[in-house]
């Protein structure tokens, strides 16, 4: 059913051009946004977006007066945009009508579980596919990392020791992706021109391939770059053979602590992981001890169960482990806003008309 006009509150600070992108993007939307009601980003924050049209970090408060007239947009809100998804808690009673929550990170369904949005029925979306690339660059960058052994070389540097040693390649080499989502897709895309061998591991299975390319990500249509995929069930069997595992699941009841003591053991004497997914998807303590005695050779970690990580966590002391700080995602330039507000701009057409919205949480899955 084609929709009038809607209200839509952009609740995150954003880039002039950006709003005035979504303003544009259909007559029928009326966009809600004083910048004088929110607060500038800050710390982490901050590198999502252009330095340059960044304001200078300061206390943030409103007077009663902009309190009552943000709490008025927030009541008129059909549709809301919210980046950093503050607040979620409280905004299914200060936002009434809303209908619609269209968030700037992929794991949105863990931070709105619990929030009762879902249940009252509000349609969440989330920004899946914006980061995948800088992800996938990060993951491909770590396992060449490994099989090129720059640890060693950077050493011997570091040491004046001229040795010449052999090192890896990734010709033949398996890899397996546990998710295929976006950020697994395009994970097998960069690895693809290496010649290795490349397995995914996905909740649903129709086939031996899967054809990338559907998604957010780069690639060409029906380009079948998997020579296997496993179901959830075949999860053991699929680490067990491969000499790489990148974990791209997001943190769901289903997916806590998935890669326990035992599945770690079943993965190849030896392996190295990446995980750009969640922390909690992997018992931090089980992979330490993996790590520590050498069953597993090393592991790149975007993400901690704990953020930031502790200081006295033993994996600040392991030297077979690279941490990314949860922050390999983040780009110089602003282009996640960019790719954000394309992907709200077209799912704004899209609810207007009446269509299906891209990336829309599952309710009983969480992503």
């Amino acid at each position: 059913m084609n929709r009038t006009m809607v209200d839509v509150l952009i609740k995150s600070w954003l880039e002039p051009e950006h709003v005035e992108r979504i303003r544009e993007s259909d007559p029928r939307v009326r966009v809600l946004y004083d910048t004088e009601m929110l607060p500038p980003p800050q710390g982490r924050r901050r590198l999502l977006y252009r330095e340059e049209s960044l304001p200078e970090p300061r206390d943030f408060s409103r007077t009663p007066e902009q309190e009552r007239a943000w709490q008025e947009q927030l009541a008129q809100a059909e549709v809301i945009l919210d980046i950093h998804l503050d607040d979620l808690d409280t905004l299914q009673a200060s936002a009434p009508g809303l209908r619609w929550l269209q968030a700037g990170a992929a794991g949105a369904g863990e931070a709105v579980a619990g929030t009762g949005l879902l249940e009252a029925g509000v349609t969440v979306t989330t920004g899946s596919g914006i980061f995948s690339g800088p992800l996938a660059e990060f993951t491909v960058a770590a396992i060449l990392a490994h099989v090129k052994d720059l640890d060693r070389l950077g050493r011997q540097r570091r040491e004046r020791y001229w040795h010449t040693a052999a090192t890896g390649t990734l010709k033949d080499k398996t890899v397996c992706i546990v998710g295929m989502g976006s950020i697994g897709e395009e994970v097998a895309r960069c690895l693809h021109p290496f010649g290795c061998r490349l397995t995914g591991v996905r909740r649903s299975v129709t086939g031996r391939g899967t054809a990338l390319g559907r998604g957010t990500g780069r690639g060409s249509e029906n380009t079948w770059l998997l020579s296997s995929v496993h179901p959830a069930e075949g999860l053991a069997e699929a680490v067990a053979e491969a000499d790489y595992v990148v974990v791209t699941l997001p943190a769901t009841p289903q997916t806590h602590h998935l890669f326990d003591a035992p599945l770690i053991k079943a993965m190849k004497p030896g392996s190295y992981v990446v995980n750009v997914g969640r922390g909690a998807v992997i018992d931090e303590p089980a992979l330490i001890a993996a790590l520590g005695s050498g069953h597993l050779s090393g592991a790149a970690l975007d993400v901690t169960e704990t953020e930031p990580l502790p200081v006295d966590s033993p994996l600040w002391d392991l030297p077979n482990v690279l941490l990314g700080y949860h922050a390999t995602a983040m780009t110089t330039g602003g282009t996640a806003n960019k790719l954000l507000t394309d992907i709200f701009c077209d799912n704004l057409r899209r609810y207007l008309d009446g269509r299906p919205l891209r990336n829309q949480v599952d309710p009983a899955h969480l992503y």
